[in-house]
């Protein structure tokens, strides 16, 4: 399989959770920097943000939740696509995601199938 030249910026504090989708995005031939730490991987979007075609973060994380992490990916590039992970129905949603800028939102657990339509749809859009 030829890697793709897209690099995605993923983000979960759960490291299962994190490995789990690294490896999924990465047998899709995408290029994974996968951080745990939302305060880290911002500092990384920041130094290259033209580095990255796409951010994929988790909503609930200690420190910087994802929603304030977008918020600040989307000051440095606004163009950036950017999709929203949650298992939690209620803290966040659509329509939340859409206030902040957000395009796609998708609910945990992850299926493969509806993760790479909604990476290839996020990608597409640039």
């Amino acid at each position: 399989m030829e890697i793709s030249p897209h690099r995605i910026l993923l983000v979960d504090d759960d490291v299962h959770l994190l490995n789990m989708a690294e490896k999924i995005i990465e047998r899709l031939g995408y290029n994974v920097i996968a951080h745990t730490n939302s305060d880290d991987a911002l500092q990384i979007f920041k130094d290259l943000p033209s580095q990255f075609d796409l951010v994929i973060t988790d909503y609930r994380m200690p420190g910087m939740n994802g929603a304030e992490l977008s918020r600040e990916i989307l000051k440095v590039a606004p163009d950036i696509p950017i999709i929203m992970c949650s298992g939690f129905t209620s803290e966040f949603s659509g329509e939340d995601a859409d206030a902040l800028g957000i395009k796609r939102f998708i609910r945990k657990p992850l299926m493969k199938k509806d993760f790479a339509l909604l990476i290839e749809d996020a990608l597409s859009e640039n």
